[in-house]
């Protein structure tokens, strides 16, 4: 599935069928614009989805804790715990967590670094 501007495109339905006005074969013109005014019309009937913007983060880990011997990784939008298992290697934090945040949803491909 692919989310579109329904109102951009009917828009530009409109500029077509003002174009195809000028035509000097009316007849053709007509059927053109006959076209256009039903897509316009599908497009205003077409189902609707919910979607929310997607948010982009990233995991950050931080050593903490007694002695400083404890390794966090948390959502760098909404401090929530990774579920993530200490093998011994902190480099591996991004192979390790989840593509996604199980707290807030975010998408963790560290696009934007947002922080609230």
């Amino acid at each position: 599935m692919r989310l579109i501007d329904a109102d951009a495109y009917a828009a530009e339905l409109w500029k077509m069928r003002q174009n195809y006005q000028m035509l000097d074969d009316t007849q053709t013109a007509d059927k053109i614009m006959h076209g256009l005014y039903r897509a316009e019309q599908a497009l205003k009937e077409a189902p609707t989805v919910d979607a929310v913007p997607v948010v982009h983060g990233e995991w950050v880990s931080e050593w903490g804790g007694w002695l400083g011997l404890t390794l966090t990784v948390k959502c760098s939008i909404c401090g929530a715990d990774a579920l993530y298992r200490y093998d011994g290697d902190d480099a591996d934090v991004d192979r390790v967590c989840s593509h996604y945040c199980p707290n807030c949803g975010c998408r963790m491909d560290g696009k934007e670094k947002t922080h609230e």
